[in-house]
């Protein structure tokens, strides 16, 4: 599987601050007519009168390109809502699994097509073959990227784990082969709707988990 890289940017601002200067210019001195009193009065008075200030223009609306363009613009915290939507599939995926009275529909709850169709068809064919998970299914991410070309799926580089379950039948006995590869290199693609993050497709390899 290509390994997948992490990327980050930050941004910072700076402020300005501002000076002003005055001078002030002698004029021969005159010697002042006296004013009468009421005259200094009227024009206190034209003077004090208030200027009525302009009233605001309301604010213009934002387009609704502009609008789009925000709403739809890659998420800072898509690392955290990627986990999250995984940990949710995971666990609806081991709940079903292991409880043959569980209705496999609900794995609808948790994933996307085309990895709603192909859990529900593999968890309803054990179900009805009485076959039962013992143990929890795991999955390790390791990376997790933006897919190129797109603001809203995402993808993850994972292992898929199966070292620490089972499929046994209704004798308990195991129905899994002991060569079988139980740790495997999986992608997966997540996609966010509006503030959720959803599981959308699970794409397994046939090759061991790096490391292995």
């Amino acid at each position: 599987m290509p390994r997948l890289t992490r990327h980050a940017a930050l941004a910072l601002g700076a402020g300005v601050a501002l000076g002003l200067a005055a001078c002030a210019q002698n004029t021969p001195e005159a010697s002042p007519s006296p004013t009468p009193t009421a005259s200094r009065t009227a024009v206190a008075a034209v003077t004090a009168t208030p200027t009525p200030s302009p009233s605001p223009s309301p604010a213009a609306s934002p387009t609704p390109e502009a609008a789009a363009s925000t709403a739809a613009a890659p998420e800072d915290n898509y690392e955290q809502g990627v986990q999250d939507a995984v940990t949710r599939y995971l666990a609806e995926f081991n709940r079903i699994a292991q409880d043959l009275s569980a209705d496999p529909v609900t794995i609808a709850d948790v994933a996307l097509d085309p990895e709603k169709e192909r859990a529900y068809n593999q968890l309803k064919a054990s179900h009805d073959a009485g076959l039962r998970q013992v143990g929890d299914v795991a999955i390790i991410i390791d990376l997790i990227v933006p897919q190129e070309g797109s603001i809203t799926t995402y993808m993850a580089g994972a292992c898929f784990d199966t070292s620490q379950a089972d499929m046994v039948d209704s004798e308990n006995r195991s129905v899994w082969g002991p060569d079988e590869l139980r740790r495997t290199d999986t992608v997966i693609y997540i996609e966010r709707r509006g503030a959720d993050y959803i599981v959308a497709d699970l794409q397994h390899t046939s090759n061991p988990c790096q490391g292995d």
